[in-house]
């Protein structure tokens, strides 16, 4: 007997691939929001998408990743909107990997498997908020990520305020160096949790001992060479001037859209040194999901 083909997604430029995926998925806001952004043309997330877990589906994701010369995939999950939402993506897998994380997360929702840009080699992290035509930032530091400060993970290490029109900015360091200490515990902590354990629900995350944090530790410094930084460095001139090339034309579309209310713009430099917008977060998503 024939396998049935696999409900898969292709998630990229190309139109009628946005289309689709559009069509399919209207309640999905998370994804409704990387799709603005690549029919955009803004440096975004391209991958497949899910909403099951048979070995079908794992051998079409298997063949994705294959023909694109991919040895891991980068995870990421959304649900309808008003659903609660718990489950955290936004780590790597290997392809060995993929039968075990859409069950999990096809349970409630769609898993996206998509480009595998590793997390823990992130530079700056940037959630920008706007309204009308004024922006208010909160930045993370290399090692981080923009979801720490979207689910209130880490505190900002840097804020700057930003007009779209006059292009006036503002900066301020985000408290002090005894904080950002905390605020590297506090990554540690998550890393165990959601890179090692790859629990991906936050609400079982329990207390570690220091045999985890020290597992946490090596973690990263097998993949970026070196633990992460001690002391915040704010985000050099030359980085928010790359950072607001590429978001004021986005921002100002998404003004021009004319969707009444705040909108959140996450994005981070990834490890080849170029920058990924993640998605834009709106109110109602903000209700039902911390990220």
């Amino acid at each position: 007997m024939n396998r049935k083909p696999p409900e898969a997604f292709i998630l990229s430029r190309r139109k009628s691939d946005l289309d689709r995926v559009e069509n399919e998925f209207p309640d999905y806001l998370k994804l409704q929001s990387i799709c603005w952004l690549l029919r955009l043309g803004a440096p975004s997330t391209e991958g497949v998408i899910f909403t099951e877990s048979s070995a079908a589906a794992v051998d079409a994701a298997i063949d994705f990743a294959h023909a694109r010369g991919w040895k891991h995939f980068m995870v990421r999950h959304d649900e309808r909107r008003g659903q609660a939402k718990s489950l955290q993506g936004g780590f790597l897998i290997e392809l060995d990997q993929i039968s075990h994380c859409l069950k999990r997360f096809t349970q409630s929702g769609i898993c996206m498997l998509l480009e595998p840009l590793d997390p823990i080699l992130n530079g700056y992290n940037v959630s920008c908020l706007v309204e009308t035509l004024s922006t208010s930032l909160e930045i993370a530091g290399p090692g981080f990520d923009a979801s720490d400060l979207q689910r209130g993970q880490t505190i900002p290490h840097e804020r700057r305020s930003w007009e779209l029109i006059s292009d006036q900015s503002d900066l301020v360091i985000e408290g002090s160096e005894e904080r950002y200490v905390e605020a590297l515990a506090e990554r540690y902590y998550k890393i165990w949790w959601k890179f090692i354990a790859r629990e991906p629900d936050a609400a079982r995350w329990t207390e570690l001992g220091e045999t985890e944090i020290e597992a946490a530790r090596r973690f990263v410094l097998s993949k970026r060479g070196s633990l992460l930084p001690e002391k915040y460095i704010p985000m050099p001139a030359s980085v928010w001037q790359r950072y607001k090339r590429l978001a004021k034309p986005i921002l100002l579309a998404w003004c021009a859209t004319g969707v009444k209310g705040p909108a959140v713009l996450a994005g981070s430099f990834v490890q080849d040194g170029s920058f990924r917008f993640w998605d834009v977060s709106l109110p109602a998503r903000w209700l039902s999901d911390p990220g």
